[in-house]
């Protein structure tokens, strides 16, 4: 498995997640400074609770159209499929929330989320072809496409946002949500378009397909919700037993891990299918192989950022922040360790999805949302926000160890052969440098 045959597809791998990167942190560093607390607190819960039900709609119904693309000729049956796991689940979730609204407000101590929460289905509904067709640019490697999907949500928000700044009317979570949903509807137009030619049009289901679909699906959907669950039940935890200020200072700090957010993703949009698709080949070698350099190139590139976020933390909140949290740096050193276990959890799990192994992800997302759930009730209650912290950390460290344990059973790597991995790289440079003299 030859790293220069992945340059194209990693150039725009690299070009998407930077462009969510700078978006998310650079960008975002800004709206943190000017929105109020309290506003920047509502915002992150409606977001975040947007977030969570698109990533479960996914899961479900698109995750086993990703998986079976390459094994299934019949594309309308697995679209027509897909599209029904895919819009079911938004519109039987909406129904069952839209009644507890109210009280979900009351829970989260925010006064504003009833009034706010119609912004969940405008968002779902503005978001979902962009989520549909990049799922289909994910499972024929058309990462170029994604990336114009995500460009196009980025700039407009930009555009949007940065109106409202220069304005100086950006004052509420309802500028923010407002503008976010105008940008994912353009993203969803871009991502129709460039997805036109490869769309099967018309519907026609196949029982026999759904079930094979169920089957995987139920199992990333499950390991979605212990995701997700894990990912974003802090912050609503925090609303509860606190408030949302509070949401706003754990959100502030974590806003700079989105850095190893995005690495994930990127490492999840080409490493799941590329894996699928080994495996289908019976290419057991360079699966293995594929998973080793993973592992060792990945952290070679996170630890540099893992000393830069420790080192670095008083001045992005003293400076970028304009010390707006001064709790901020102490959170953000802890939060920095995540990016310890970031390669060992995500490629792991990538490879077992890859090889038709999702009830090992589903229970090791499982078992660590559970234990983060518990952490949090019992640490945030007790010691506020960096309670949340260590949660997290102990979490998801657990999280990564049980997903590497069980490619271990299937994938029987060693760490010698791991660290031996460092000739590819020297060897991929040395192929490089060749080709670029020899086009002079």
């Amino acid at each position: 498995m030859r790293l220069s045959s992945h340059l194209d597809k990693g150039f725009w791998t690299i070009a998407d997640k930077g462009i969510l990167a700078a978006y998310g942190i650079v960008f975002m560093l800004l709206v943190i400074r000017i929105l109020p607390e309290q506003e920047y607190g509502n915002f992150v819960l409606i977001q975040n609770a947007f977030l969570i039900l698109s990533h479960l709609g996914v899961s479900l119904g698109m995750a086993p159209y990703v998986k079976l693309y390459h094994e299934n000729p019949n594309r309308l049956a697995l679209q027509s499929n897909a599209l029904l796991l895919f819009a079911g689940f938004f519109l039987g979730l909406i129904m069952l929330l839209w009644p507890a609204r109210v009280a979900l407000g009351r829970l989260f101590n925010s006064s504003d989320f009833a009034s706010l929460f119609y912004f969940l289905p405008l968002l779902l509904a503005a978001s979902f072809l962009k989520q549909f067709t990049n799922e289909i640019f994910r499972a024929s490697y058309k990462i170029k496409a994604i990336f114009w999907t995500d460009a196009t949500l980025v700039f407009s928000n930009v555009l949007m946002i940065g109106g409202l700044v220069y304005t100086r009317q950006l004052d509420s979570a309802y500028d923010m949500l407002l503008a976010m949903t105008i940008a994912y509807a353009a993203s969803s137009l871009v991502g129709f378009i460039l997805a036109y030619r490869q769309l099967a049009f018309g519907f026609r289901t196949d029982r026999g397909l759904m079930r094979r679909m169920f089957d995987f699906g139920k199992y990333t959907m499950g390991s979605g919700a212990s995701s997700i669950i894990y990912e974003r039940a802090d912050s609503f935890i925090i609303a509860a037993y606190l408030d949302p200020a509070a949401v706003a200072l754990f959100n502030a700090a974590r806003n700079f891990l989105r850095v190893f957010d995005f690495y994930r993703q990127g490492l999840a949009l080409i490493a799941f299918p590329a894996f699928a698709r080994l495996h289908t080949e019976r290419r057991e070698q360079d699966l293995r192989a594929l998973y080793e350099k993973g592992i060792f190139f990945s952290n070679l590139l996170l630890l540099p950022i893992v000393l830069a976020l420790i080192l670095g933390a008083d001045f992005f909140f003293e400076v970028l922040l304009a010390n707006r949290y001064p709790e901020g740096p102490r959170i953000l050193r802890w939060f920095a360790l995540m990016g310890l276990f970031v390669s060992w959890h995500s490629i792991g799990e990538s490879l077992l999805f890859g090889i038709g192994e999702s009830k090992y992800p589903f229970w090791a997302r499982l078992i660590a949302t559970i234990v983060s759930l518990a952490l949090n009730i019992v640490l945030v209650k007790t010691f506020g926000v960096i309670g949340a912290v260590c949660a997290t950390l102990v979490s998801f460290g657990l999280l990564a160890a049980i997903s590497t344990y069980f490619v271990r059973r299937h994938v029987k790597f060693t760490l010698r052969s791991m660290l031996r991995r460092w000739h590819d790289g020297v060897n991929f440079v040395r192929k490089f440098r060749s080709a670029k003299s020899h086009t002079k």
